[in-house]
C-alpha cells in the first residue's frame, strides 16, 4: 500500500472510533483489549512511528526502503548510538563485511560515516533513517549504485568543504 494510502486509512479508522454512535461504542470496546496482545502493540507502534512504513526504492530486498529504529552501532569498546551519529544530518554505513570492503566503497563520499557492525546485515542508511542498501556478510552487490543515488562525493582536498557548522554559518562568496 502506498505511504499516502496508509496514513489515509489510519486516520480515517481513528476518525470511525471517534464518532458518537453506538457502532462506534462496540467498536472502541472491541479495540480497547486488543493492546493487550503484543503483536497488536507492534503493529500499531509501528503505524505510528513510521517504523512499519516501506518506500519502494527499486530494491527487492525487505530491509531496504524501511525506516531504522535506533540501535547500538560500532563495536564494543567504541560502542554509541545509530541516532548520536545521525544527529548531524549525516548518513551511515554500518558495515558487516569481515574485511571491511563496504566502507572501502563509501570512502569518498560526503556526509556519510562508517561504522562497524557486529552482526546482521551492512546496511547504508540514508539521513532521514531509510534504508537505501542492504547486504549480508561481505555481499557489497548494489551498494556503489546506492551510494551514488543517495550521497554526493566528497569535495577533492584543497576545495571548499564548508558545512553549515562553519564559522559564520554563511556560504563564503565565490
Amino acid at each position: 500500500m502506498p505511504v499516502a494510502e496508509a496514513v489515509l486509512a489510519n486516520t480515517l479508522s481513528q476518525a470511525a472510533l471517534a464518532r458518537p454512535v453506538a457502532q462506534a461504542t462496540a467498536m472502541r470496546d472491541l479495540f480497547s483489549k486488543l493492546p493487550e496482545l503484543d503483536e497488536v502493540n507492534a503493529y500499531i507502534d509501528g503505524l505510528t512511528s513510521g517504523l512499519a512504513t516501506r518506500y519502494d526504492l527499486g530494491v527487492e530486498r525487505e530491509d531496504v526502503g524501511h525506516l531504522i529504529g535506533d540501535r547500538p552501532a560500532g563495536r564494543a569498546g567504541s560502542r554509541t548510538s545509530l541516532f548520536a551519529q545521525m544527529a548531524e544530518g549525516d548518513g551511515v554505513l554500518l558495515d558487516a563485511s569481515p574485511d571491511g570492503s563496504a566502507s572501502r566503497l563509501a570512502n569518498g563520499f560526503a556526509r556519510l560515516k562508517s561504522l562497524p557492525a557486529e552482526s546482521g546485515s551492512s546496511m547504508l542508511i540514508r539521513p532521514d533513517g531509510c534504508v537505501a542498501w542492504a547486504g549480508e556478510g561481505g555481499e557489497v552487490d548494489g551498494l556503489t549504485n546506492a551510494l551514488e543515488r543517495w550521497f554526493a562525493p566528497a569535495a577533492p582536498c584543497g576545495e571548499d568543504r564548508w558545512r553549515p557548522e562553519h564559522e559564520s554559518n554563511v556560504r563564503p562568496a565565490p
